[in-house]
């Protein structure tokens, strides 16, 4: 064998291999490049009009990365560019070859053409479909200086053709025009939505008919050929795309109908549903919104999953409300937010959104109203109760907290402590007031008052320990020495109560009655506007200090030093404070608007450059809801509860521009509505007296008829029976006993109305009910009864679930209450108190036997009993002044009325003088 080489390997003669070389090229240059092209060829129709689909453009392009606005100039020649199919309007870049002179002006996928500037003689076409671009393309391939525009479809809007009439601005003298178009094409280039007619050609069959170029589309009736029985279809509020489509789909037929309008003009509204709530699947929802606020469904896709689920699903309607898996539903969203929301929740399958018609109001977020004032007389026990801040304000209730029964919610604010003894306390911080509660926990007789701050003022602290004020200097600066100050200081400002003899305020004239204004301490530090709570935890602190200076002001002739704010001339306008979750390092103070009077070196605010002195405009919460004019303790009470969470905004500005402030959104609602309910539940919660609406759920039968969150309820008709001033108790407990009637009437009024007052009687009832009651008390903490009116006092309401709701009471005024054992009397007369009547039938729950007497109020006065019929004889003697002053310091020592009487009578008849020392031994005898 031949060893040289291949020749050995393949044992191939030359002319062998040479013929092998040549197929193979044969082969990679003609064959190969020939079954290629016969699969291109062949493979078109399926890339042409079948399409991979995309979910959702706005995943499949970065319009945040997206250049606004080029001006590409052309050579001639192919572009290398795929735009979307020939119908999609506006075109959009699908794809860029490797070669497109395209990449030299930075365009991506994603962006539409606006314009197309030919080169040869300037022509401009606007809004084209992609084959009309692809068209001019082919046309003037050749030419030189032909400009194309590129925009962002999330950042600008496409230029309209020049000549078209602004839209919203009706033609003069237009009239509707009903077209019925001929089968086959109709010779017209339509845009946007609703349908512009941008142009007519001259074999158009609209030539003549009196459609112009700028006039819209307003419905177009499609009818079934062949099938006269069955009803044509009309569509309404269509896009520009969706209309091309359905022309052509019914290219054939010769019964379109289409509705031309002059610009401007209102357009048809389609019958049936006014708003829809879609229960969202998971994943993309394919609806193309826009940025505005509300977001509008500005397009539906092919692919999208709620086209058969949701067939009354249009393009142009808005979303009005997006309630996620948790429960929580957001409101007045735009575009950008409520996108966002989607995507981050787009694995739930929980999701529900509701879309309304144009023109129709927005779903107003829901408020919570607390009532006015509230007086409640609670048990002994612990209160189940979340308290805050100074003063305290109720932040959460347990469930089985017995402040329920009294209608008290989360933001009301404790005014006052009245225990058994009969103390009152005012001005309590949270740490008092929770000492006291719990030192007195085994009381029967403690009562709160509590009010909602943004109505009604605290309840100042009585200065009735130093009226002589002439005695009071009006400022005093004390050097204190090391060690306690024999007084007792409370409140804020802290005021002196009291001063212990060795007290070394004595010795610069301090009395009681006087408040701290300042306290500099030994290191030249000074604090202004202190609590007692500060004031005190800063002397102990200091106690062993011989440098701490004291000043003191008479309240009535000097005002409280303010506290210094510190000069920043690069204080910023106002900021938006991103805020996380954890303690942000800031103290406020309690002026209106709320000031920050200290920063934290760690301070997360420094980030956002905020400086001591700037004020609080508004706080917004994770869940959406802002809060406006908030007062210090409403401030850090939202704070505290939501420290842990995230996506808090605190809104600051400058102080001298307080004009900036953002005023508190007025009600927006209708002033009365009265409607006639269905049976079931109202899918509906109410609070307060009068009960004022606090949400709808989205099946409430209530939504139909208007009512909004936030009315009150004035008046409730049941079978004909008119109740008035209710509060959310009665009102639900009436609803639900007449849950099956078909005749309930409910009228509901704007926050700011007075509700109507029960009609006055014409004249004294002489029905058949009896002029007196006598009604046996059980032995019960809650009687279930509400009072009203001072003279007399009258049963308002009888709860359903009271011991008493068999007695027919309502309207009865309190005649007089037995309860045996009771002192100085066991009857109780000529009560016009309702705190009083409160506290006496708390107090005496656990006494078996007692009665409450009661009449008709038109009896009142002469017809109800006094005083004096039921009073001791001893209590009847006339006293001289001697024996009322004994009876006076005997009072004062804590010794019962009866017996003192008893005792000055017993000396009397003796004919001895009254003595108060002999009296009292008389007292202690007999009452061994």
């Amino acid at each position: 064998p031949n060893e040289d080489g291949i020749y050995w390997f393949l044992n191939w003669g030359p002319s062998t291999l040479s013929r092998t070389c040549a197929g193979i090229a044969v082969t990679m240059l003609v064959v190969l490049p020939a079954i290629w092209i016969v699969f291109y060829v062949a493979s078109w129709p399926f890339r042409r009009y079948m399409p991979i689909p995309v979910d959702d453009l706005d995943d499949e392009y970065d319009y945040e990365a997206m250049p606004e606005h080029v001006q590409c100039f052309l050579e001639p020649g192919s572009l290398m560019a795929h735009f979307d199919g020939d119908d999609n309007y506006p075109p959009r870049v699908k794809e860029l070859g490797e070669d497109s002179q395209l990449h030299a002006f930075g365009i991506v996928p994603g962006m539409v053409v606006d314009t197309l500037e030919l080169g040869n003689d300037g022509t401009t076409f606007y809004e084209m479909t992609t084959s009309d671009l692809v068209e001019h393309l082919k046309d003037s391939n050749d030419q030189d200086g032909r400009v194309l525009t590129l925009i962002n479809p999330s950042v600008r809007e496409l230029t309209p053709t020049p000549g078209i009439p602004d839209r919203g601005v009706l033609l003069e003298g237009g009239e509707p025009i009903e077209v019925t178009l001929p089968a086959g094409k109709i010779g017209v280039v339509l845009t946007d939505q609703p349908p512009v007619v941008s142009r007519i050609s001259d074999e158009s069959p609209l030539v003549g008919t009196g459609v112009e170029v700028g006039m819209w589309v307003d419905t177009l009736t499609v009818h079934n050929d062949g099938d006269d029985e069955e009803e044509p279809h009309v569509y309404y509020e269509l896009e520009a795309s969706e209309l091309t489509q359905l022309l052509k789909d019914h290219a054939e037929s010769e019964g379109r109908v289409v509705r031309f309008i002059p610009a401007g003009m209102e357009l048809s509204k389609p019958p049936g549903v006014e708003a829809l709530e879609l229960y969202l699947p998971t994943g993309s929802i394919g609806l193309v919104f826009s940025k505005a606020t509300p977001p509008e469904v500005k397009a539906i896709k092919d692919t999208s999953p709620l086209l058969d689920l949701y067939p009354d699903l249009k393009p142009g309607m808005f979303v009005d409300t997006l309630t996620l898996e948790d429960g929580t539903t957001h409101y007045h969203m735009d575009g950008k937010s409520f996108t966002q929301l989607l995507k981050d929740h787009r694995d739930s399958d929980a999701r529900v959104m509701r879309v309304i018609r144009p023109g129709m109001e927005l779903t107003d977020e829901p408020s919570i109203f607390p009532p006015e004032e509230i007086l409640a007389s609670v048990p002994p026990g612990p209160l189940m109760v979340v308290l805050d801040g100074h003063p305290p304000v109720v932040s959460m209730l347990h469930e089985e907290s017995p402040l329920h029964d009294f209608g008290v919610v989360p933001g009301m604010v404790v005014d006052t402590l009245e225990l058994d003894d009969g103390t009152k306390h005012y001005e309590l911080s949270t740490e008092e007031l929770t000492t006291l509660l719990g030192d007195h926990a085994d009381d029967e007789g403690r009562l709160l008052r509590f009010i909602d701050p943004n109505v009604l003022e605290l309840t100042p602290t009585p200065d009735n320990t130093n009226t002589n004020n002439e005695e009071m200097p009006p400022e005093l600066f004390c050097a204190v020495p090391a060690g306690p100050l024999g007084a007792d200081i409370q409140g804020t400002p802290p005021t002196v109560q009291s001063l212990a003899d060795d007290s070394c305020l004595h010795e610069f004239g301090v009395v009681v009655g006087m408040v701290v204004d300042t306290l500099e301490l030994e290191d030249s530090s000074k604090h202004y506007e202190m609590s007692a709570e500060q004031l005190v935890e800063l002397l102990r602190d200091n106690s062993d200090s011989e440098g701490r200076m004291l000043c003191f002001i008479n309240p009535e002739l000097v005002n409280l030093t303010p506290t210094p704010e510190k000069e920043s001339p690069d204080m910023p306008l106002e900021v938006e404070a991103y805020l996380p979750a954890g303690p942000l390092g800031v103290s406020f103070n309690g002026s209106h608007p709320v000031a920050i009077t200290e920063l934290a070196d760690d301070s997360c605010l420094h980030d956002y450059e905020v400086d001591v002195g700037m004020v609080v405009d508004t706080l917004t919460l994770p869940d959406g809801s802002v809060h406006y004019e908030l007062e210090l303790d409403a401030l850090m009470n939202l704070l505290r509860s939501h420290k842990e969470e995230e996506g808090k905004i605190l809104r600051l500005i400058h102080p001298d521009h307080l004009e900036l402030l953002t005023p508190t959104p007025p009600y927006e609602g209708p002033d009365e509505v009265t409607c006639q309910v269905p049976t079931g539940p109202l899918g509906c919660a109410f609070h307060g007296a009068p009960p004022v609406l606090l949400n709808l759920q989205d099946d409430s039968p209530l939504h139909t008829e208007g009512v909004v969150v936030g009315m009150k309820v004035d008046t409730v008709e049941l079978d004909g029976v008119k109740h008035y001033e209710m509060d959310h108790l009665e009102l639900t407990s009436l609803l639900k006993e007449h849950a099956d009637s078909s005749d309930r009437v409910l009228r509901f009024v704007a926050p700011h109305y007075v509700c109507t007052p029960p009609p006055i009687p014409d004249g004294i009832d002489i029905s058949d009910d009896p002029d007196e009651l006598e009604i046996p008390l059980p032995t019960s903490q809650k009687l279930g009864l509400s009072f009203t009116g001072t003279e007399p006092i009258c049963i308002k309401t009888v709860r359903p679930d009271s011991e008493l709701a068999g007695y027919t009471m309502e309207g009865y005024g309190i005649n007089r209450i037995y309860i045996p054992g009771h002192t100085p009397s066991e009857h109780l007369v000529q009560l016009n108190n309702m705190k009083e009547v409160m506290v006496i039938l708390t107090k005496t729950k656990n006494v078996s036997g007692r009665v409450m007497y009661l009449k008709k109020p038109e009896l009142w006065p002469h017809g109800f009993d006094n005083a004096e019929d039921y009073s001791s004889p001893a209590a009847q003697q006339q006293l001289d002044d001697d024996e009322q002053e004994c009876k006076d310091s005997l009072l004062e020592m804590g010794f019962e009325e009866d017996a003192i009487l008893s005792a000055i009578a017993y000396y009397r008849d003796l004919g001895q003088p009254v003595d108060t020392d002999d009296v009292m031994t008389r007292i202690i005898t007999e009452g061994e």
